[in-house]
């Protein structure tokens, strides 16, 4: 194979089980991982998958997506509880917004995403007993 081996890169933990989403910072330097069995998203260098810190969310985080600034990470949870959206700077411990989306409301598998300005971000919404998802809007995200 033209002397390409594969090489050990880094070591330590997995991801965890029910993985549900990943995004990718924009510079691709960095991705986040949402799965159900942690309480919060994981951060990996995409190079070697060294850990780069973790976004508390609260039980079964589903959702995670990089602002197309970079400077922040949205996180979701589906536990229908409080809190269920966190938006973090990238590297922070504590949220800069967080995000209630009601009783019995979670967030959708995958439903966050940014507008390309990074002043609204979008959630997918599944509401018990309806089948039909809502998007809502949250204006002004990361409190600018």
């Amino acid at each position: 194979m033209d002397g390409a081996d594969l090489k050990k890169g880094t070591a330590g933990e997995v991801v965890g089980s029910n993985l549900t989403d990943v995004g990718v910072a924009p510079d691709g330097a960095s991705l986040y991982s949402a799965s159900g069995s942690r309480d919060h998203v994981e951060a990996f260098a995409t190079g070697d998958l060294a850990g780069r810190g973790s976004y508390r969310t609260g039980a079964f985080p589903n959702a995670t997506a990089a602002s197309p600034d970079g400077k922040h990470v949205a996180t979701a949870r589906r536990t229908g509880m409080e809190d269920d959206v966190r938006i973090y700077k990238v590297g922070g411990a504590t949220p800069v917004r967080e995000y209630d989306l009601g009783s019995g409301v979670t967030a959708a598998p995958r439903g966050l995403a940014w507008s390309a300005a990074c002043d609204d971000l979008f959630v997918i919404t599944d509401t018990a007993g309806d089948t039909r998802p809502e998007l809502r809007v949250f204006h002004h995200p990361t409190g600018w």
